[in-house]
Parts: structure tokens; C-alpha cells; sequence
């Protein structure tokens, strides 16, 4: 999911206006193509109960001696998406609150790398002097991508 978000956040679409009936989409040459529009974006954080023990993001091995789970969406602004109770567990309001904040903090930190990977990508692009990505330019006189 974060590879789809992330990808969401990289793409560009051409410009255009309409005008009546008439649609003008310009070239990426004539005008910059303009990125998507994402206010936010929820990550999903997996967390498993063992006994006494609290697994988060648990792995193959962990999700096989597990009692229970429950994942939780939340984004950058704290607000929780969706709740989803797995398995036999019961969970206390208490918990579920913990459970919240756990998967908030972990939304936190997902997020900066995710910010921190497209402004890393962005300043390649301005060194390069393009807003496509690098593996991707054409040049000029061929039409190929290099």
C-alpha cells in the first residue's frame, strides 16, 4: 500500500482547460504537468495479541502463534480510518486506545520517510532540471528514453 501511495504522490498529470465544449491538453513541453491533489494518506498498522504479549506488524512467524489482531488505519492528522477486529480477542476500551496510538506513532514515522523519499526525489529532478523522473527523460532528438 505505501508503494502505491508513494507512486500516487510521484505522478503527474498534464495541464489542461476547457473551454465549452473544447478540451486543450498541453504538452508537458508547453506547460508543467501538475501533480495529484493527496490531502492524506491513511497507513494501515497490523497489531497481534500472544497471550500477554502485543506484536506490531507482526511477521509470518508471529501471525501464526497469534490469539487474535487488530489493524488499524490512521493518517498524519491522527485520525483513525478504520478499525478491524481479527480473530477471538477481546479488547478492552483501554487497549483499543493503546492499539490507536500505536498505529499513530507508526503512521508518524512511515510518513516522514515517505516525505523525506519524494523531497529526496525532487531535488534529483531539479538538479536534473526536469519534473519526470530521472530513469525517464527523453531526449530531444531521438524521442528515447535513456
Amino acid at each position: 500500500f505505501i508503494v502505491n501511495g508513494e507512486a500516487l504522490s510521484h505522478y503527474r498529470r498534464p495541464d489542461f482547460i476547457v473551454n465549452g465544449e473544447e478540451i486543450t491538453v498541453f504538452s508537458d513541453k508547453d506547460r508543467d504537468p501538475i501533480p495529484l491533489s493527496i490531502l492524506h494518506l491513511p497507513l494501515t498498522c497490523t497489531i497481534g495479541f500472544s497471550g500477554e504479549k502485543i506484536l506490531v506488524d507482526p511477521n509470518d512467524e508471529e501471525e501464526s502463534v497469534m490469539d487474535g489482531y487488530v489493524s488499524i488505519a490512521t493518517n498524519t492528522h491522527h485520525e483513525i480510518c478504520y478499525i478491524y477486529l481479527g480473530g477471538g480477542v477481546t479488547l478492552t476500551p483501554a487497549l483499543v486506545s493503546k492499539c490507536c496510538g500505536i498505529s499513530s506513532i507508526k503512521t508518524q514515522e512511515i510518513s516522514t520517510q515517505i516525505t523525506e523519499s519524494l523531497e529526496k526525489d525532487m531535488a534529483t529532478r531539479k538538479r536534473a532540471g526536469t519534473d519526470k523522473p530521472a530513469c525517464y527523460q527523453l531526449t530531444e532528438s531521438t524521442g528515447e528514453v535513456k
